[in-house]
């Protein structure tokens, strides 16, 4: 039931970015030459202290995800990964729209994109050269925690402030050299600009690669001696049978393995990815997993509320793909048994250094 609500969630939230960005194009068209003289604008020295800017963005987000409670992001407790915009979910993982939600997006924000930047420029930059040191720097954290609305987690809106000073540092130098307020937002609009561009590069470029299956490591083996990979799942392994579970094996290292966790998924359920099995608690030197588990392993929750392995059940007829995935922690990670599918899972893969799966199909009855 928890599974089938963040889903529906999850489609009406996707529907609301997507309906804001459809319109936010549109007004673009309109005002296509206004947008075109900012775009126009946009220059190397706009661009090339970007990759310097992000490495100090990137800094701060690692600082402030040490602290826990700076984790949690509301589009990630969905099942939603980094910013609302680019529409990247784990609820459409395995399907054709993991990539055309994201492509849709990206298409859509382009156009609206200039018009959006120069007016987060306007509130938070305008009238800069008035103000104390203390207020530059406050407004600069208000600009980095305006992004929680788009379902960035605290650590990120909080590290994207280093990008709202130098967006200000940009307006001020520009200010000083026209006098011009309006030049000068016009300089910081184009500096902001050129760090989205490069950003929104950087995501399309990371989407291509897991298109292309180029992202997925290959140091890592998994095998069973009850699974197949590409084969028919055993029907005692499913709740048909007698819901047995499978034992899998790994092997190869990945570096500064701090310990493994197991997931099982079904990337086809009409609802969303159905998780069937989620196991944290693995040491470092473990090397496998079965029905009995090793010593301190949980077994958390499953989609259908409740922990332990649940056998694969596709609706009658249907075939449905499973994939049995092991990945490589960078730290040892134990969850409570009541820990919801969609933290566990954002925990494992916050951690998570490597995976290596099996995937295996089976048609109910």
């Amino acid at each position: 039931m928890r599974d089938a609500v963040l889903s529906v969630l999850t489609v009406a939230v996707l529907g609301w970015v997507g309906t804001n960005l459809a319109l936010g194009a549109r007004r673009a068209v309109r005002r296509r030459s206004h947008s075109a003289d900012l775009l126009r604008g946009v220059r190397l020295r706009h661009v090339w202290p970007v990759p310097f800017v992000l490495t100090a963005v990137l800094g701060a987000f690692g600082l402030a995800w040490l602290v826990p409670p700076l984790r949690f992001g509301w589009w990630s407790l969905l099942g939603g990964d980094g910013n609302i915009v680019f529409g990247t979910t784990e609820r459409t993982t395995g399907t054709v729209w993991e990539v055309v939600v994201p492509v849709v997006f990206v298409v859509l924000l382009l156009p609206a994109l200039p018009l959006l930047v120069e007016a987060e420029e306007r509130r938070f930059r305008l009238g800069a050269e008035r103000w104390s040191t203390g207020r530059r720097a406050l407004r600069g954290l208000q600009f980095g925690l305006l992004h929680l609305v788009v379902g960035v987690p605290v650590a990120a809106a909080l590290a994207i402030t280093v990008a709202g000073w130098w967006f200000t540092w940009v307006y001020l130098q520009a200010f000083r050299r026209s006098g011009s307020r309006a030049a000068a937002v016009a300089e910081s609009t184009r500096a902001h600009l050129g760090y989205n561009l490069v950003v929104i590069g950087l995501v399309a470029f990371s989407l291509a690669l897991s298109a292309c299956g180029l992202a997925e490591s290959t140091d890592l083996r998994v095998d069973s001696p009850d699974l197949r990979d590409g084969r028919p799942l055993a029907e005692r392994f499913t709740c048909t049978g007698e819901n047995a579970v499978p034992t899998l094996r790994w092997s190869g290292e990945a570096e500064g393995v701090g310990g493994w966790a197991v997931v099982v998924e079904d990337p086809d359920s009409p609802m969303g990815t159905f998780t069937h099995w989620i196991v944290t608690g693995l040491g470092a030197t473990t090397r496998s997993v079965g029905a009995q588990l090793p010593q301190g392993a949980v077994a958390g929750l499953t989609s259908s509320g409740q922990p332990g392995y649940v056998g694969p059940c596709p609706p009658t007829g249907e075939e449905h793909r499973f994939r049995f995935r092991v990945h490589a922690l960078s730290e040892p990670l134990v969850l409570e048994t009541t820990t919801p599918v969609v933290v566990a899972r954002r925990r494992i893969e916050a951690v998570s250094l490597d995976a290596a799966e099996l995937e295996v199909t089976y048609r109910s009855p």
